[in-house]
């Protein structure tokens, strides 16, 4: 039905395998790959994002399940659901001393026809609707399991059998006016088993729901409260990838060995592939021109045998920082750019520090869900790489593809004048505030047992700020709405810079708002400025420091919701290492900034 049907882009970044989400009548978990209808899955081919994925060469990319909606079509979901939590909790229930008393029930006990919960008092058949029960255990490792409410209450005994009622004294749900009681007497408050270190819910069992009923590993943590709809009860782990132009016969080759990938898979030797080239003409004339020894070397690097793994924003600054790209007149260029005169958007040079702006006419954006987490998310670093220590969950127990999303769209390249921010980099105010701002860092880090590594330094923290800020002045202007414009901040050894973009999933891209707005730069750094220099929540944001934050937010600056922060969409770091005060300045002190 319609009303259960999930976007493409929704099943790689919110609500992937392992995510619960809330349907009508009850609560569902995204099963795992190996439960995804393979033939309505459509193939997308991105060499250097699958090379920076675990057997990625190997699993290739592909979109979640197309679905055709049509009144002529009742074929099944792509994608299968489990109910979770088997849990449920009556819809209504008796007053008790101020308190409301409902009853918890499994999955199993409900009418199935109507799932209700079918009661007789008095001899009278009664339906009471349900709602699943919003609570479930989980641990930092991604597990999640029914919390057992028998061997809660009853402090580890599992041997009482009485009915179980689910009680509170306020209509908010607050865990603290939360009890769980049974019918034998016994109660329990459910805030005491609130807290990363409380071992009350028992240890982990390892359960992964979305792979399978049996599918467990061992685990070592214990289990905490996890409320179903929290923000983190999923954290999508993402990896994502401007698609470059293939300028060398190497970099075609290694695309159409990526498009043949299932007819290669067999071969191993210079006679294997002669073999394959016999029995398949359409694969001896894709890959014409090429020597066998070419086709073997290019097989080896997408089976991950031997080559490095690139860097993927080192790459892509290196492109963008070059040379302008490609024809708007040929269909197969993934990327068409055009570098505007500073005449027309600088004429007056009062943005020195930008070096250049590039009209980026088309783009392909291609990304790819590496797995997830509960609890704490992991953020790609500056480079666009993956700590390959933080614990991801898997997405299936076989090797499928990897759920992926293929965009189109038009941006905007701002290229930063090195010599200007080596300068403002060595300044000794903006060494003393990298260094608070990686100390907040480093006291985040040690609250989660991680090492301290990758902090971004300076100069990408003040280009990832002035790129919010030029997003939400965009919005304004371009016609898009904010969470559909997105960023990609690159420091590196070819420079510095931001790319600001929409992109859609129509092959069409975008509509060229964006790109209008290339001329008028300078009037949106300047409106960009003036509206961040003061904050509504001023002095306080400004004055928040990430050593001794208490806020919640030690990987900020000067960084709140009435100012920088964005839609998380926007975001390449959920948010994270923003300050006003590195990008323009603030009130306490307004020439600390990059952009003066």
């Amino acid at each position: 039905m319609s009303k259960n049907l999930l976007r493409l882009s929704q099943l790689v970044t919110t609500f992937g395998p392992g995510a619960m989400l809330d349907l009508p009548d009850r609560s569902v978990m995204i099963a795992g790959l190996d439960r995804w209808d393979d033939a309505k899955r459509r193939r997308i081919v991105e060499p250097r994002l699958e090379r920076k994925l675990p057997d990625g060469p190997q699993r290739g990319l592909a979109t979640a399940p197309l679905h055709e909606e049509s009144p002529y079509r009742r074929d099944a979901p792509g994608v299968d659901a489990i109910v979770f939590p088997q849990w449920f909790v009556a819809s209504r229930g008796e007053a008790v001393n101020g308190r409301v008393r409902r009853r918890l029930v499994r999955f199993g006990e409900l009418d199935q026809r109507s799932k209700c919960l079918v009661e007789e008092p008095a001899g009278k058949k009664v339906k009471i609707p349900v709602a699943p029960v919003r609570f479930v255990a989980a641990c930092e490792h991604g597990h999640v399991e029914d919390i057992d409410w028998s061997r809660f209450v009853h402090r580890g005994s599992r041997n009482c059998a009485g009915r179980l009622e689910l009680e509170e004294s306020a209509a908010t749900g607050d865990v603290a006016e939360t009890w769980i009681r049974c019918a034998c007497g016994q109660s329990r408050a459910l805030y005491e088993a609130l807290g990363p270190d409380n071992k009350v819910l028992g240890r982990c069992g390892g359960a992964r729901p979305w792979l399978g009923r049996d599918a467990r590993e061992a685990c070592d943590r214990h289990l905490r409260l996890l409320v179903r709809t929290a923000s983190n009860a999923y954290f999508p782990v993402a990896l994502t990838v401007l698609a470059l132009p293939t300028e060398t016969e190497e970099d075609r080759l290694d695309r159409l060995v990526a498009e043949h990938r299932e007819d290669l898979e067999p071969v191993k030797t210079t006679e294997d592939l002669a073999q394959a080239f016999r029995f398949n003409k359409r694969l001896a004339q894709a890959l014409s021109g090429f020597t066998s020894e070419a086709v073997l070397a290019a097989l080896a690097r997408a089976r991950g045998e031997g080559s490095p793994r690139p860097r993927l924003k080192p790459e892509e600054l290196a492109v963008l920082a070059g040379p302008a790209l490609g024809e708007r007149s040929d269909p197969e260029a993934v990327l068409v750019s055009e570098h505007l005169p500073r005449e027309r958007w600088d004429p007056d040079r009062r943005f020195p520090v930008v070096a250049r702006l590039t009209l980026v006419h088309r783009l392909r954006v291609v990304t790819a869900l590496r797995g997830f987490t509960r609890f704490d998310f992991a953020n790609p670093d500056r480079d666009g790489e993956l700590d390959p220590e933080v614990r991801v969950q898997e997405l299936s127990l076989d090797p499928k593809p990897y759920p992926a999303t293929e965009q189109h769209g038009e941006g905007l390249f701002l290229l930063f004048e090195r010599d200007a921010v080596k300068r403002w980099k060595e300044r000794p105010e903006v060494l003393a505030r990298e260094q608070a701002l990686e100390a907040g860092f480093r006291r985040w880090a040690e609250a989660r047992g991680r090492e301290p590594k990758g902090f971004p330094g300076a100069t990408w923290i003040a280009l990832h700020t002035l790129s919010h800020m030029l997003l939400a002045e965009i919005a304004l202007e371009a016609g898009y709405p904010l969470a559909s414009l997105k960023e990609r901040v690159y420091v590196g050894e070819a420079g510095c810079g931001i790319l600001l973009y929409a992109a859609a999933f129509d092959l069409g891209g975008t509509l060229g708002g964006l790109l209008a707005l290339g001329p008028r730069l300078c009037e949106l750094l300047e409106r960009a400025r003036e509206r961040n220099a003061i904050c509504s929540a001023d002095p306080t944001c400004a004055e928040h420091d990430p050593r001794r934050d208490r806020s919640g937010n030690p990987l900020a600056g000067a960084a709140c919701h009435g100012c920088v922060l964005l839609p998380e969409p926007c975001c390449e770091v959920r948010n994270d290492f923003l300050d006003r005060a590195l990008a323009i300045g603030t009130i306490v002190d307004p020439r600390l900034g990059l952009l003066g």
